[in-house]
């Protein structure tokens, strides 16, 4: 792995030390092989695909890791100017360029980040999805601030439709403010349990044969975003590759399938989604009181 700083602009050798402290986000841009959801492969020089979280980044003032399998001058000096246009002057952006090892883009980024964060150490640590993901606020804050009302987001509550559903909604709110400095593991979320999803599903189905009885009640939890402490993160991955290598899929993605089963594993005490981490899954919303707008 080769780790660049491109801005503020320092020397090519980048010390191990340099993240000590610090809380850093960690997206990859993995072009290499074809991306299984869109059947395609990218563009190694494709600056789009990473400019709106790199910009969402920067004014927010993240300390921000690109992970890529190429990283051309043009390409570093297109992230460099994009960073650097958005910044509000706090924060910075490395590159690390990564040998790719076979999987799909889905699931490689996961070993990446692993490789990483054993070598580079930090605080803590926000994992996301990159080309259809962008920062509203600092996420880290959320994380180290703990307060009641980012555990709750009041506009879930406007699109309920029955007593019931209120009912539901003031019970989750009231358990997640009630156990939030319990909880090590921060995620994206979809709507439903894991038996209402029909895609999920079909890649259990594909992984494992079958849902496992246990998880088919659970909410779905989403691997576009995962945050926490370096020290609970890397455990967690270590798991993820184990798996990720007896599987030995190539041609298809295991992240979801893998990390729904993974975290449930955990007491359910140490998840947590929803609130104001993240805005509601596939609203395309752009604005609101959210840290990060997932699709």
């Amino acid at each position: 792995m080769k780790l660049f700083q491109l801005y503020p602009q320092s020397s090519p050798n980048v010390a191990p030390t340099c993240f000590e402290g610090r809380d850093i986000v960690l997206g990859s841009y993995l072009t290499s092989s074809k991306d299984p959801q869109i059947k395609t492969q990218h563009h190694p020089d494709a600056l789009e695909y990473v400019e709106r979280w790199l910009s969402s980044a920067a004014r927010c003032g993240l300390h921000t890791v690109l992970i890529v399998n190429k990283a051309s001058e043009s390409f570093q000096d297109g992230i460099r100017a994009i960073f650097a246009k958005a910044s509000t002057g706090y924060g910075s952006l490395y590159c690390a360029e990564v040998t790719p090892r076979g999987f799909t883009p889905n699931d490689e980024r996961f070993l990446h980040a692993l490789e990483l964060l054993r070598v580079f150490p930090c605080d803590k640590v926000f994992l996301t999805d990159v080309g259809d993901l962008f920062f509203g606020r600092d996420p880290f804050a959320l994380l180290e601030n703990r307060e009641p009302e980012d555990f709750i987001d009041p506009t879930a509550l406007t699109r309920c439709t029955s007593p019931t559903e209120v009912r539901r909604w003031g019970l989750r709110a009231t358990w997640q403010v009630r156990h939030r400095k319990g909880f090590r593991y921060f995620l994206g979320h979809e709507p439903g349990t894991i038996r209402e999803n029909p895609w999920l599903c079909r890649q259990y189905e594909r992984l494992q044969g079958r849902v496992p009885a246990k998880l088919g009640s659970r909410p779905v939890l989403n691997c576009g975003i995962l945050g926490g402490d370096r020290a609970d993160i890397i455990p967690l991955l270590e798991r993820f590759e184990e798996e990720l290598t007896a599987l030995n899929q190539r041609e298809r993605a295991c992240d979801m399938v893998l990390f729904n089963s993974l975290l449930r594993e955990h007491d359910e005490k140490q998840l947590f989604s929803g609130g104001l981490l993240s805005s509601p899954w596939k609203e395309y919303l752009r604005q609101g009181p959210w840290y990060i707008f997932h699709k």
